[in-house]
């Protein structure tokens, strides 16, 4: 199937057409690394409806690893996601986030749980300041409650 043909199935969902059939892909790779440990990889993603949820499986041959799952969906008020790591060794993190946009103005929060309750923030706004060009903080804050603030800009083309 062209993209072509996926596009004009996502825009006949969006204008109120027939809805936007599912669509499952599963990937994997096998990663030997200069010391010679072997990482693999097993992904699984289902796209449909606005929405994205999948897994990923990442284990290396020394015992280590993570299994990652995730959901994500979008609305007319943005985008939420959802996802949970828990590693071979039992440690489980959880983060939420959601962003959304409106007259020129963007903004989101992370927040990711980890073991025995600590959490981490990052809260990000960005401002539309011409053609093209956007401005705008990122603030993250980790569990001891020390934040950090960093001012972002970003221009693409001539901002004309």
């Amino acid at each position: 199937m062209s993209h072509l043909t996926i596009r004009m199935a996502v825009l006949a969902a969006l204008l109120g057409g027939a809805a936007a059939q599912a669509q499952t892909a599963d990937s994997g790779a096998t990663i030997i690394g200069p010391d010679g440990k072997t990482t693999t990889v097993e992904r699984s993603v289902t796209r449909g409806d606005g929405a994205v949820q999948g897994t990923v499986d990442v284990n290396r041959d020394d015992g280590r690893g993570y299994r990652r799952s995730f959901e994500q969906s979008r609305s007319a008020d943005g985008v939420t996601r959802q996802g949970t790591v828990t590693t071979n060794r039992g440690r489980t993190y959880t983060r939420e986030a959601g962003r959304s946009c409106a007259d020129g103005t963007c903004s989101g929060l992370a927040t990711v749980t980890g073991p025995k309750g600590k959490q981490w923030t990052r809260e990000r706004s960005f401002q539309r300041t011409g053609r093209g060009q956007w401005e705008g903080t990122v603030t993250r804050t980790n569990p001891s409650g020390r934040q950090t603030t960093a001012k972002r800009w970003r221009q693409i083309g001539q901002g004309q």
